[in-house]
């Protein structure tokens, strides 16, 4: 396969917007999309399976995970969306509203170490 040959499974770029909570990413997140008219996914996902499991997590619910379990979690509510955000980048630009970085910067803050996180998402 020659550089000239080769065409890139999707056609849009993907554009997450990271940040501190309470700090906008969402505003702006739809803010971007609309303009570009782009679709929009914001992570954690709430209304899919592991989201329930995320919200009830982050509400003070009666779960309870170590920080790796937590890590895991989060990456497996991107991976559940998959399939969809890349359908969506098939056909053009997608915009998140946090991506795998928020989970790297949470859990490595949480002591776990980077090289595994990265391997994880």
């Amino acid at each position: 396969m020659t550089e000239d040959s080769y065409k890139p499974p999707c056609k849009g770029k993907l554009i997450a917007i990271e940040g501190i909570d309470s700090s906008g990413k969402t505003v702006q997140s739809r803010m971007l999309a609309d303009k570009t008219h782009s679709v929009m996914f914001s992570f954690p996902e709430y209304w899919n399976r592991t989201g329930t499991l995320v919200n009830e997590m982050t509400k003070g619910g009666a779960l309870d995970f170590n920080s790796r379990a937590w890590a895991c979690m989060m990456a497996a509510n991107r991976y559940e969306e998959l399939d969809l955000l890349v359908s969506a980048l098939k056909h053009g630009d997608v915009v998140c509203n946090r991506y795998y970085i928020s989970n790297i910067a949470y859990s490595t803050a949480s002591g776990i170490d980077t090289e595994w996180l990265f391997a994880l998402d």
